[in-house]
């Protein structure tokens, strides 16, 4: 349940995450592949934002907001690779994974 815009960002951005990952599954190169890039790494770098403002909603730190870190490491890694056009760094989309595979573990009832 969404309750103030932080929570509503936070789900969109998610969202959008989740839809525009499926960039790992397509060829590298081309504009397409760039834009649809850029897209996952700006909705990622607002869902990790947003979870640290959503911490200071909540008054606690458990280890989904570690996770968020975590992939917000691996996101930064993985922009620096494309960027720097390093692909040898690009393995950093499994950090990303797995701390995305962690969140739903851990949200679990």
């Amino acid at each position: 349940m969404i309750h103030n815009l932080t929570g509503l960002i936070h789900t969109l951005a998610a969202v959008l995450a989740l839809f525009s990952g499926f960039i790992f599954f397509r060829p590298k190169g081309g504009r397409f592949h760039r834009t649809l890039g850029y897209v996952y790494v700006g909705s990622m770098a607002t869902t990790v934002v947003t979870s640290l403002l959503i911490f200071r909603l909540t008054r606690s730190f458990n280890i989904l907001h570690f996770a968020a870190f975590v992939s917000g490491i691996g996101v930064g890694l993985g922009l620096f690779a494309a960027v720097t056009r390093r692909p040898a760094m690009a393995g950093s989309r499994d950090t990303t994974v797995g701390c995305a595979g962690l969140t739903w573990v851990c949200s679990r009832p």
